[in-house]
């Protein structure tokens, strides 16, 4: 993904316009470690203050069973690292939104052009603010209380290394050279294509698949893989209809259980909303699945009946077929 790197390893142009993606954050971990041994200078290690934030709920219990390491070795997306390892000329990306006027935004991605024991100087290389060379220092950052059982507090620069990326940072990115590196498979079918979808030009995607720690054939794993992701129009077509009687029993069941007219009047609209806005087969053929009702119970028949006299009454009203019913 990054050819001649040694020769052209400070070229703007040429680190602005590739990335590799990761599924999670062990293997771009991996990959961004492996890219700055080979990046030629001294190495800047710095570490951060971390710490118990006093606004926890469980404040005073925490900070008697967690202690120090435990905080060190704690890493959340967004945030950095307790340690961060840099090298001047090293491609990193920005964490925190810093100065929106000077192009300083979540995401953008800076050269490092010197480094100092409380400031880094860095060249932007992406966004609005290309080209400025601007001051960071270390900030406090914060973790929600619901991955940990109390607020983490770390006093750290808000910058990662990012000659990869995961895949969900990507997001919002465009790039014309793209490497999407699958040592283990994708979560799920949106997490590849935010990867597929990053890169500008189909010339500039390349896939790397391991399977039991060993490379496979390109093109024969780039197909294979998208036939597993990807299933077939048949498969497609059932486990569509599928979800679609899942989702109408569904909302039978929470209007079987409605107790006055109002709440039952209510799940019905509701479920106009849903199939109307959705254009499903079962809202368009709702009415004869009423006028063909044989032998159901009492509740089932009522419900049939209700919700087509609900689609009567929005085609009297013409509404269109986008249309927001409160």
């Amino acid at each position: 993904m990054y050819p001649d790197f040694l020769k052209r390893m400070l070229e703007k142009e040429y680190l602005a316009e590739r990335s590799i993606l990761t599924p999670t954050n062990e293997y771009f971990h991996k990959i961004n470690s492996h890219v700055l041994s080979s990046v030629p200078g001294k190495e800047y290690t710095y570490l951060s203050a971390d710490s118990i934030g006093p606004e926890s709920s469980e404040y005073h219990s925490c900070v008697v069973f967690y202690d120090r390491e435990f905080l060190n070795k704690h890493e959340e997306s967004g945030m950095a690292s307790h340690k961060l390892t840099l090298k001047v000329g090293v491609l990193i990306m920005l964490l925190r939104n810093l100065s929106n006027t000077d192009g300083l935004c979540n995401g953008t991605r800076l050269i490092v052009t010197r480094l100092g024991d409380t400031v880094i100087e860095a060249e932007i290389l992406t966004g609005p603010g290309c080209g400025n060379r601007v001051f960071m220092p270390r900030i406090l950052m914060t973790t929600p209380e619901t991955s940990l059982p109390f607020i983490l507090h770390r006093r750290q620069f808000p910058v990662r290394i990012c000659y990869a990326m995961t895949i969900n940072k990507s997001q919002g990115q465009s790039l014309p050279n793209v490497g999407v590196y699958l040592e283990e498979p994708v979560f799920s079918n949106d997490q590849l294509y935010v990867a597929i979808s990053r890169t500008t030009r189909r010339q500039g995607l390349k896939i790397l698949i391991k399977k039991n720690g060993k490379e496979t054939d390109g093109d024969e794993s780039y197909q294979n893989m998208l036939l597993r992701q990807f299933p077939d129009r048949k498969t497609c077509k059932k486990r569509k209809i599928d979800d679609e009687d899942n989702e109408a029993d569904l909302f039978y069941q929470k209007w079987s259980k409605a107790t006055i007219p109002e709440e039952k009047t209510k799940v019905i609209i509701k479920t106009m909303q849903h199939y109307g806005q959705k254009m499903m087969p079962w809202m368009v053929e709702i009415r004869q699945a009423y006028k063909s009702q044989q032998g159901a119970d009492r509740d089932q028949h009522a419900f049939l009946k209700a919700s087509s006299d609900a689609m009567e009454s929005m085609e009297e009203l013409d509404y269109p077929e986008n249309a927001l019913i409160l």
